[in-house]
Parts: C-alpha cells; sequence; structure tokens
C-alpha cells in the first residue's frame, strides 16, 4: 500500500497541471481512502510513512513533512469512516453513492488541503498571497484523486483477474 501510494505519488507530480507544490490529480488520496476502507486502521502507518517520505523526498521540511503526513493521514481516514457509516455502496450503481463519494471527498479533503498549506506557509515555502490558490488545486487535486482511485482500489479483486501466462486481465 505505501508502495503504491508512492508510486503513485511521483506520477502525480508529473501532471501536466501542477501549482508550484501541489497538482490538480492526486491519486494517493483515492488509494489511501480505498486501503482504509478494505482493511481498516492498519492501513494508516503505511498511509503516513509513505506520504511523511514522499514529502522529505521532494524536499520539504521535517515539521512540514510530518504535519502533511498526518493532514494526509487524516483527511482519508474521516472520508472512509463517513462513507461506511453511511453505507456507501462501492460498485457505484446508484446515484446516492456517487453523490456520497463525491460529498464526501470534497468535504474531508478540506483537512488535507488545510493542514498542507498551512505546513508549507508556515515553512515559507509559499508567499501568503499563494495561499489561496495553492489551497484551493491542493484540495481539488486530492478530491479528484478520491474519485478517480477509490472506486478502483474497492472493486478490483483477486477474483476478477485471470492469470494466463504472463498476462493479467479482466
Amino acid at each position: 500500500m505505501a508502495l503504491a501510494y508512492f508510486i503513485t505519488a511521483k506520477i502525480g507530480f508529473m501532471v501536466p497541471y501542477k501549482e508550484s507544490i501541489v497538482t490538480l490529480i492526486w491519486l494517493p488520496t483515492g488509494i489511501a481512502v480505498g486501503a482504509i476502507m478494505r482493511f481498516g486502521n492498519r492501513s494508516l502507518p503505511a498511509i503516513f510513512i509513505a506520504a511523511t517520505l514522499l514529502e522529505l523526498s521532494v524536499g520539504q521540511p521535517i515539521k512540514a513533512s510530518t504535519t502533511i503526513g498526518i493532514t494526509n493521514t487524516l483527511a482519508p481516514l474521516v472520508a472512509a469512516y463517513f462513507l461506511k457509516k453511511l453505507q456507501f455502496n462501492h460498485s457505484l450503481v446508484k446515484q446516492r453513492d456517487i453523490g456520497l463519494m463525491i460529498g464526501i471527498a470534497l468535504f474531508s479533503m478540506l483537512i488535507s488541503a488545510t493542514g498542507g498549506t498551512l505546513a508549507v506557509y508556515l515553512s515559507g515555502l509559499i508567499q501568503q498571497s499563494d495561499c489561496i490558490k495553492t489551497w484551493f488545486v491542493w484540495w481539488v487535486g486530492d478530491s479528484v484523486g478520491v474519485m478517480l482511485a477509490l472506486p478502483l482500489v474497492l472493486n478490483l479483486t483477486k477474483e476478477h483477474l485471470k492469470i494466463n501466462g504472463d498476462r493479467c486481465y479482466q
């Protein structure tokens, strides 16, 4: 799980639209929500470690990296909690479930966007004039990441894959 988080994060940094240190598509958040929903709270240390190490690997100070690691773990935890509490059906057959996923993604990612933006601002990595723009792109990127990656993480099972020689297909 931590490796998937880290690799998709590195890919996320390659997305064409990138505003300073944030990007419009952040798949690791969706992977984190899905991991918590599938494997429970035992996923939390892996998410925290991957998020923190990722930030350290791009040159963030330790305090900022740790704060971002905490909020990038807390936001998916909140999303998973509410999705479970509201009996979200990951098959996304009903409009209700699509609406729940979108609404909860938008709500819970306020945590990571706010904590992350505050961490990079207090570390001097962005100016006060860039805080709103950074916060908005962070929030959108995390929310989009949940909407794109969560259905895949929750619906991918071993039973859906057939292994034939070197190929895996559904």
